[in-house]
C-alpha cells in the first residue's frame, strides 16, 4: 500500500450474519452446524458474484439505451473528501447492488453466501459518553447532519447532501483493503435466524466488531454526472410519503437509480492523546422503494458507533515495525470500548 494513498481505519460494531444461503445448505443442516471451511467456500462464491467486473458485466447485458441513459460521462473525475459517517454497505448490498432491473439467474447458477453486518449499538450510550468524558476525550461542537444517497448509474455512487438536500459531493464506493470480524456468543443468537433489523437493533446486543481498513473517498469534480446532480435535485421532502416519520422522495431526474438513503446526525468525541475519534451517530434509513415509483416503503431510525484511527495513512504506508504497532493499537481500540457498546 503506497504511503501516498490516503486510507481510513475504522471500527463498527453490530450484528454479523449470513446470507444468500444456499437452499440445500438450509434444508440439509442448520446453519450453526456448518464447518468454518463450508462456510468460507459458500462466502467466496458470493465475493466473485458481486465482484465488480461481474456487476459490470451484469448492467452491460442490458438493453443499450439504458446504458446511455444512465451510464457516467468518460469525462468524470475523481479527487478526495472527507469521511460523512458512509453506512457499512454490506448490510444492504446484498438486496440494492444489483438493482431492480437485474435479470433472474437459472436456480443452478445462484450466488454463494455472503456475511453482512447490521451496524447497530444496545440501549443507551450514556455509559459510553461518560467513560470517553473520564478517559480525557473532547467532545466536539460539530453536531452536522447529511443525507448519503446510493445512486446507481449503473456504476455505484454517493451523493452527500445537506440536511436541507442540498449538493454537496458526488464520489465513487470507497475500496477496502481489509474487512474482518470478530464475533462473539451471545444467549439469544440460537433463536436468531428470523430476527428483523427492527427488532435487532432494539432488542439485541451486537455480537460483531468490525475492522475496515479502506481507501479515502475519491470525489467526483466534473463530468456530466456531476452536472446532473447539481442541476436537478437528488432528493425533496415529501410530507405525503407513508413511511410514517420524516418524507422524502426521489427527484425526477433520477428515478430508478437511487436504491439507499441513509441520513446521520454525527456527535464527535475526540482524543489526541490516543490518536483516537470516537463517532456516535444517530442514523435514519429509508429503502425498498417500488419499482417505477418515487417514494420509499420502509423508514428505520437507529444509533451506531463508530471508531475512527487518526494516523492511519502514517503508520500503514511505513515500516513492518510501525504497520504492527499500529494494527496492535487498532484491535486494542477497539476491545477497549466493546464493553460498554455491547
Amino acid at each position: 500500500m503506497s504511503s501516498a494513498t490516503p486510507v481510513t481505519a475504522l471500527v463498527r460494531f453490530g450484528t454479523l450474519y449470513v446470507t444468500n444461503v444456499p437452499f440445500d445448505l438450509g434444508e440439509q443442516q442448520s446453519i450453526g452446524s456448518v464447518s468454518i471451511a463450508e462456510l468460507e467456500d459458500y462466502t467466496i462464491r458470493g465475493k466473485k458474484y458481486l465482484h465488480p467486473d461481474n456487476i459490470s458485466a451484469r448492467y452491460s447485458s442490458k438493453p443499450a439505451e439504458v446504458e446511455t441513459k444512465r451510464g457516467p460521462a468518460a469525462g468524470d473525475h475523481p479527487g478526495k473528501e472527507e469521511d460523512y459517517g458512509e453506512v457499512d454497505q454490506d448490510f444492504h448490498h446484498h438486496q440494492n447492488a444489483r438493482g431492480p432491473e437485474r435479470r433472474k439467474k437459472p436456480k443452478e447458477s445462484r450466488p454463494g453466501a455472503s456475511q453482512s453486518l447490521f451496524p447497530h449499538v444496545h440501549g443507551s450510550l450514556d455509559h459510553l459518553r461518560i467513560r470517553l468524558q473520564n478517559e480525557g476525550f473532547r467532545r466536539l461542537d460539530q453536531a452536522s447532519e447529511k443525507y448519503l444517497v446510493t445512486l446507481c448509474a449503473p456504476m455505484e455512487y454517493k451523493v452527500r447532501l445537506t440536511s436541507d438536500l442540498k449538493f454537496i459531493s458526488l464520489s465513487l464506493r470507497t475500496v477496502r483493503w481489509l474487512s474482518g470480524s470478530l464475533v462473539f456468543e451471545r444467549e439469544e443468537s440460537k433463536a436468531h435466524d428470523q430476527i428483523s433489523s427492527d427488532s435487532m437493533s432494539q432488542q439485541h446486543r451486537p455480537n460483531c466488531v468490525r475492522f475496515i481498513i479502506r481507501n479515502g473517498r475519491q470525489v467526483i469534480e466534473e463530468g456530466e454526472l456531476r452536472v446532473r446532480v447539481r442541476r436537478h435535485p437528488v432528493l425533496e421532502f415529501d410530507s405525503s410519503g407513508s413511511t410514517g416519520g420524516e418524507g422524502i422522495r426521489v427527484g425526477a431526474a433520477f428515478h430508478g437509480m437511487v436504491s439507499f438513503v441513509r441520513k446521520v446526525r454525527k456527535e464527535i468525541w475526540l482524543s489526541r492523546k490516543d490518536c483516537l475519534i470516537v463517532k456516535i451517530l444517530n442514523v435514519t434509513e429509508w429503502e425498498g422503494r417500488t419499482r417505477g415509483k418515487n417514494h420509499f416503503k420502509s423508514q428505520k431510525t437507529r444509533q451506531e458507533v463508530e471508531l475512527h484511527m487518526l494516523d492511519a495513512s502514517a503508520h500503514l504506508g511505513g515500516s513492518d515495525m510501525a504497520f504492527e504497532i499500529f494494527i496492535t493499537r487498532f484491535w486494542n481500540s477497539a476491545l477497549r470500548f466493546k464493553e460498554a457498546i455491547f
